[in-house]
């Protein structure tokens, strides 16, 4: 079996790393299984990873995230800015910025939230709310990897 990069990021990283254990341990996602689960924990190193050598298979992102991180990367709009200040999307439009990294196109992303759903929509996209369960986790990564 082919494994599979997964690049995983949320601002809390104390409850993302028991939930990364928690799949790796019981759910076989590690190198030797499923797929391989990278944490970060900031903006920046989302965007310094997803621009690494290494081309990632499947987003897991937060969608509320603290809109001052991501000010000060000078990556953004003031548009975009602004749209991620209205109605607590920041993780959407994260998600729209690495969609426009061409190896990035259409691959799909797995967000998590306090909120059931964003109010803007994206394609290939699934949405688990927080805090949710590995074996949920888990197998929405399965379906969206086709696995």
């Amino acid at each position: 079996m082919a494994s599979r990069h997964i690049l995983f990021f949320d601002d809390e990283p104390s409850t993302t790393k028991m939930l990364i254990e928690n799949l790796q341990k019981n759910y076989g996602w590690d190198k030797d299984g499923y797929g391989e689960i990278t944490f970060v924990s900031t903006p920046k190193e989302l965007f310094d990873e997803a621009n690494s050598l290494i081309k990632y298979d499947l987003f897991l992102l937060d969608i509320m995230v603290p809109i001052e991180e991501i000010e000060k990367m000078n990556l953004f709009s003031k548009e975009e800015v602004d749209q991620m200040q209205q109605g607590d999307n920041t993780g959407v439009v994260l998600a729209d910025k690495l969609r426009s990294i061409p190896k990035y196109n259409d691959v799909p992303f797995l967000f998590l939230s306090a909120r059931i759903q964003s109010s803007k929509t994206m394609q290939n996209t699934s949405y688990l709310e927080k805090p949710p369960f590995a074996s949920d986790v888990s197998d929405e990564m399965k379906k969206l990897l086709n696995i």
